[in-house]
């Protein structure tokens, strides 16, 4: 998910890395169980896993508004919002110690190339049709 204005993400929103704030984020949601979570400043990987009786759009709606909210009311920053989209990806279980660890390193990831970039790699390696207007 990318975080569109009023925060740093990596500083306040990524457990155990802000400041001060490992301790404030929000509860578990209902819908799904964090594996990973990491990312930097400008957006935000996670890894998680949903009950097969629960919608991805759901869960995210979710994840959305309880973060959006804590965000607001805990850390302050009232601007804060999240883009409207997102992107999602099945990983099978013998692939997931392989996504948690590149979720751990997307602060030095990054240094080397742009989220937008990796992005449309996933999409093209997934098969995934999308058109460039809509994306950013």
């Amino acid at each position: 998910m990318v975080a569109t204005t009023g925060i740093d993400v990596e500083m306040e929103v990524h457990p155990g890395r802000g400041a001060g704030t490992a301790n404030r984020c929000p509860p578990p949601l209902s819908r799904w169980v964090p594996e990973a979570v990491g990312g930097v400043a400008d957006h935000v990987h996670l890894l998680i896993g949903l009950r097969s009786t629960h919608c991805l759009a759901d869960s995210v709606r979710e994840l959305k508004a309880v973060s959006s909210r804590w965000i607001h009311e805990e850390v302050g920053v009232a601007s804060f919002s999240w883009q409207e989209g997102y992107g999602a990806f099945t990983v099978s279980a013998s692939q997931r110690k392989l996504v948690s660890d590149y979720i751990a390193r997307q602060e030095e990831h990054h240094k080397h190339r742009a989220f937008q970039e990796e992005y449309v790699e996933f999409l093209e390696r997934s098969g995934v049709d999308y058109n460039m207007r809509f994306l950013w």
